[in-house]
């Protein structure tokens, strides 16, 4: 592919006050999410991006919205503009109407058949297939409108897809965004680590890993991983984050499209069972409330016994713990599974049973079992993902039908009819 000449582009935020466009420009820019909220006057950023053999220098600007003031300073910006991105939250249909009927009117007025892009930000609180509808029905409607996509400054959710689009509008390419974006959004994967804070066996907090040699090290050397890709082989960048906490200070967190949850536990430590347990409550893991998959990464399987007991042993130890609990408290016999459990299985390990029962209640992509106190089990994690790459669907961005097809459509604005 022949290398093209590097360009600078002008992609410029607009929406309604608190949607946040700055926090979206800080997550592409800086990679993170800014915990406090300052309401913004003017800002811009500068970021480069390399696509398909082409060096593009992108100038982003953020705008306020609110008075007529901030109106008419906010348009001075607009001079020069390649792409307008219109924010508007994702569970606010109003918003979305002020983006139709007043921001949308104002980039027409002052930069002519001047390409948007419809975003919806705030995706980690949900969107309803209501405001997936009226949004593609917009974008419709508008005639220099190139796309929507859905946003979540939160964890990363479609940001990165947003702005690579925009920047190919910006140069003309708009034909080929789809190809661009469905080819690329498969090639890495966020792997979240739910690390147990709350017993004495820290050895989680060092996560290591075993690849091509016997030499254990950092989990943050782990950047790719060779998956499965029909008959051909494909390699996958890996993205690693780890999120400790204790069972007394959960925090709730909210993942993308592009995480996979890791959840590490010791296969001989019976206390990791009410563990996992909180983190399928706290975090809604269940199938019916969250659909990101889940891996199980079970540690010290070397050590490990999975089979329980002998039935007719089991049935013994039953009716005389039943008989026990029923002579202290009626009440008792509510807890009589946990008790059991802790008290009677060989070794406190964590049966098989307690794996199949998170299986069926989660979206579980594999039970990993590793031999020691690292991660051992590569190949494991490999037939994980190759089931789950595949499955993974662009969902994230509407392309309309009859519009913005023609290139030719963009153009470099020679003048704003600002003053």
């Amino acid at each position: 592919m022949p290398v093209r000449r590097p360009t600078s582009i002008k992609l410029v935020c607009i929406g309604t006050a608190g949607v946040g466009k700055t926090c979206l420009l800080i997550r592409k820019t800086q990679k993170k999410f800014p915990n406090d909220y300052v309401p913004t006057i003017f800002d811009s950023f500068q970021e480069t991006h390399h696509l398909d053999n082409q060096t593009i220098y992108m100038e982003l600007y953020d705008t306020a919205t609110g008075s007529e003031f901030w109106s008419r300073l906010r348009i001075l910006h607009y001079r020069d503009t390649d792409v307008f991105l219109l924010h508007f939250p994702c569970n606010d249909l109003l918003a979305l109407k002020t983006c139709e009927t007043t921001l949308y009117s104002e980039v027409q007025q002052f930069c002519p058949s001047c390409p948007v892009i419809l975003v919806a930000t705030k995706s980690d609180l949900g969107i309803t297939p209501e405001v997936q509808q009226e949004m593609l029905e917009v974008s419709k409607r508008l005639e220099f409108c190139a796309g929507c996509f859905v946003t979540s400054a939160l964890n990363g959710d479609g940001v990165q897809e947003c702005f690579e689009a925009a920047a190919l509008i910006a140069v003309g390419r708009s034909k080929s965004v789809v190809k661009h974006l469905s080819k690329n959004y498969n090639s890495s994967v966020t792997l979240d680590w739910l690390v147990n804070m709350d017993y004495a066996h820290h050895e989680y907090c060092g996560l290591e890993f075993v690849k091509d040699s016997d030499t254990p090290m950092s989990l943050g050397n782990w950047k790719s991983i060779d998956i499965a890709a029909g008959r051909k082989t494909k390699t996958l960048e890996l993205t690693h984050t780890t999120i400790c906490s204790k069972r007394t200070r959960f925090m709730m967190n909210r993942f993308g499209g592009k995480d996979v949850l890791v959840i590490p536990f010791n296969l001989n430590q019976y206390e990791d069972v009410g563990w996992v347990d909180s983190l399928i409550r706290i975090h809604r893991l269940k199938k019916q409330n969250q659909d990101t998959p889940i891996i199980l990464c079970g540690f010290q399987s070397s050590q490990w016994e999975g089979e329980p007991m002998r039935p007719d042993i089991e049935r013994c130890y039953r009716e005389s713990l039943h008989n026990v609990l029923l002579s202290l408290s009626s009440e008792m016999e509510s807890v009589f599974d946990v008790i059991f459990s802790f008290a009677f299985r060989g070794n406190y390990c964590i049966h098989e049973d307690t794996i199949e029962r998170w299986k069926q209640s989660c979206n579980i992509l594999a039970f990993v079992p590793n031999e020691y106190q690292i991660v051992d089990n590569i190949q494991g994690f490999q037939d994980a993902l190759s089931t789950f790459i595949p499955k993974r669907k662009l969902s994230k961005l509407w392309w309309p039908d009859s519009t913005f097809k023609d290139d030719k459509r963009h153009i470099k604005y020679v003048v704003c009819n600002i003053l």
